[in-house]
């Protein structure tokens, strides 16, 4: 079976998922698996190894939940404005605050433990390292 790496996945520059199976069609080669597997694997990963989150994360972990940025908004008190504040702002850093909020109600959708501990959110980080996942 032919396999691929998809680069840049969900438009995060750090993060690379190898080995993803692909089948050929009659319009070229595409993705035998399931998008939304992938999706939900780069997510998880994301709120487990406490990646700073940014506008495209929450892009991401959004589309993982289906919740349209109303739906978001309101389960964390803040507008759907707010939301697509966040999202148009894709490569920049939540506020500490904002970002532990949306970090533990993701954690919470997508049962991924919480950190315990506050100083376990905090990071000096202004970009994830390159992070490659493994598609099976």
């Amino acid at each position: 079976m032919k396999k691929t790496d998809l680069k840049k996945f969900a438009g995060l520059e750090y993060l690379t998922i190898k080995d993803v199976p692909i089948r050929s069609s009659k319009h070229g080669d595409v993705i035998d698996v399931n998008y939304g597997k992938l999706e939900r694997m780069a997510a998880k990963f994301i709120l487990q190894q406490k990646i700073p989150i940014r506008g495209k994360e929450i892009k991401l972990l959004r589309s993982v939940t289906r919740m349209s940025m109303a739906e978001l908004g309101k389960a964390l008190g803040v507008s759907a404005n707010a939301v697509m504040h966040w999202e148009k702002e894709g490569d920049k850093r939540l506020l500490p605050i904002n970002e532990m909020i949306v970090r533990a109600f993701f954690c919470s959708e997508l049962e991924v433990e919480f950190p315990k501990c506050f100083d376990d959110l905090k990071s000096n980080l202004k970009r994830a390292k390159k992070i490659l996942l493994k598609a099976s």
